[in-house]
């Protein structure tokens, strides 16, 4: 609660009212006096009251109705509630008050002191409550984030025991989250992986770091699968390590590819390799007897030849080089 707590006070006797008001002159709490049910009802909500004093014993009607009606609305249900009655304290009574959402039921009049450490304790149970209703929702988005998150979220205790796991991982592996809570994270093993790469991931998280890596598991068909992995432990206040938290993400079909391109790259080595040989080995063959034919015109060239058999010997000597 940020700003100072809102104290209404429903009470009709002027004299009560300035009690009521000088005993809860504090620097903490801000007060809005009202003398009626209805102009109480709406400065609840519409003033934003922490806390309402309500008389028992109202002019247009029982301070009970506003009671209910407090508790019952979803905006004002957290508000407390205190009231005060002008008669005897009877048994009936202060069970008719509780029931109607009361939290306290007070004869006139309270002593200053008591009235304001009870107003006090009232409004610490309202900041405990808030703060308690402001967590569970906090857990309750993070839950739901962790549920609708496409990466699979695996929460594991020391000793690798499977404590949650998100909706992603059941889809994935086809393990319900019932099956997979105090299964062992080794039982997801595909045996692909030999003891140093486990031995290293442990030794890695279990010092504080953080580990990154792939893995090949298996499904609860016998499929295996390969994820993309961050392993981090989660510390408490003290600075322990309690569980670890793995956020994976599948990459089997990546990893498909990654092998079909290796595959087909090799292939392409192959085959130019072949090439190379080839064009090789075809040029050695072919220069071996086309040197002998250049010896051969060579040697015609020097002996008693026509004009135009010169000529000829001339022109295969320039095509062949």
């Amino acid at each position: 609660m940020d700003r100072r707590a809102r104290i209404l006070v429903v009470e009709d006797d002027p004299v009560m009212a300035r009690m009521i008001l000088a005993a809860l002159e504090q620097p903490e709490w801000e007060t809005l006096p009202v003398c009626r049910l209805a102009d109480g009802l709406g400065a609840v909500t519409a003033w934003g009251a922490d806390l309402v004093i309500l008389d028992r014993s109202l002019p247009d009607g029982d301070g009970l109705d506003l009671c209910r009606k407090v508790r019952g609305g979803p905006a004002s249900a957290s508000v407390r509630i205190l009231v005060l009655t002008g008669a005897l304290l009877a048994s009936h009574e202060k069970v008719e008050a509780f029931e109607a959402g009361a939290d306290e039921y007070l004869a006139k009049p309270v002593p200053p002191v008591e009235l304001a450490a009870r107003v006090r304790a009232l409004l610490r149970l309202k900041r405990a409550e808030d703060a308690l209703r402001e967590q569970e929702a906090q857990i309750r988005k993070l839950r739901l984030a962790l549920e609708q998150s496409p990466a699979t979220v695996v929460v594991a205790g020391l000793d690798g025991t499977i404590e949650y796991v998100n909706s992603t991982f059941e889809a994935l592996t086809g393990y319900s989250a019932v099956e997979a809570v105090g299964m062992n994270t080794r039982e997801l093993k595909s045996g692909l992986h030999g003891k140093e790469f486990y031995r290293e991931l442990w030794k890695t998280i279990q010092s504080g770091r953080v580990w990154r890596g792939k893995f090949n598991n298996r499904k609860k068909n016998g499929e295996l699968f390969w994820e993309k992995a961050t392993i981090a432990p989660v510390f408490d206040e003290k600075g322990r390590i309690t569980c670890y938290v793995a956020v994976k993400e599948d990459v089997t079909e990546l990893m498909r590819t990654e092998e079909a391109l290796k595959a087909a790259k090799n292939a392409a080595d192959a085959a130019s390799q072949a090439k190379s040989a080839f064009l090789a080995n075809m040029s050695h063959e072919i220069r071996t007897p086309l040197n002998a034919v250049l010896g051969f015109i060579h040697l015609l060239q020097g002996t008693s030849l026509t004009a135009q058999q010169q000529d000829y010997l001339a022109n295969a000597g320039c095509a062949s080089r």
